[in-house]
């Protein structure tokens, strides 16, 4: 890609990984900056958050950093029958895809199988458990969301208009039919309008006795 190594060469290291994290986390740069592992306190509360959005919200500020987001924003531009693909995808997909054996969020097997693209949102809860300095516990739990099967199958069934709606097509025939029924028109009406032989098939059609003048 013509500039990226340009771009490249300014990055550190933690800003490349929250580029990387910023589209895995659907361009969430507060979800981004805490998992790419900027150095947050309490990143699960309030006030955490509050700084991982104010480090995400000054990195994409970053020129070097927003010329190399707007560039994988140009790889992901994606022609029509990519993006049909892509909603496949998600309509297909499963979320053990992002799950380990003990069904924990992994994000190492959906890199390596290719299905990060699967996931909508990923959050990280960090609980530190105070026991004493030899016996502090820190629990890190994952949580995860891929994108709506229900709503990718719709998308890809207005694509193939399986959805359009119906009109029903009234026929003058059908208007014709209807009005003698009623008694909206006589014999005589529909014969001065439509000729004898037509008002005929037309009444007999609807089932209405008639007297031929």
């Amino acid at each position: 890609m013509k500039g990226l190594g340009r771009h490249m060469a300014k990055l550190t290291n933690l800003q490349k990984e929250f580029i990387n994290q910023y589209f895995i986390c659907g361009r969430n740069a507060t979800e981004a900056v805490i998992q790419a592992g900027y150095k947050i306190k309490e990143p699960d509360t309030k006030s955490g958050r509050g700084t991982a959005a104010a480090i995400g919200y000054e990195n994409l500020r970053k020129p070097h950093i927003k010329a190399m987001i707007d560039e994988r924003l140009e790889q992901y531009a994606m022609p029509a029958n990519e993006v049909i693909a892509r909603l496949s995808d998600h309509a297909n997909g499963d979320l053990t895809m992002v799950l380990d054996a003990n069904g924990k969020p992994d994000l190492e097997k959906a890199k390596l199988y290719g299905v990060t693209h699967l996931i909508k949102e990923w959050h990280s809860k960090v609980t530190i458990i105070n026991g004493g300095t030899k016996n502090e516990t820190i629990i890190t739990e994952h949580n995860v969301k891929i994108h709506d099967a229900q709503s990718a199958l719709v998308q890809l069934g207005r694509y193939h208009k399986l959805f359009t709606d119906k009109v029903e097509m009234v026929t003058w025939e059908d208007e014709a039919l209807r009005d003698i029924r009623a008694g909206l028109v006589t014999y005589a009406d529909v014969s001065d309008n439509l000729g004898d032989e037509l008002a005929r098939q037309l009444f007999q059609k609807a089932g209405v006795a008639f007297v031929a003048e």
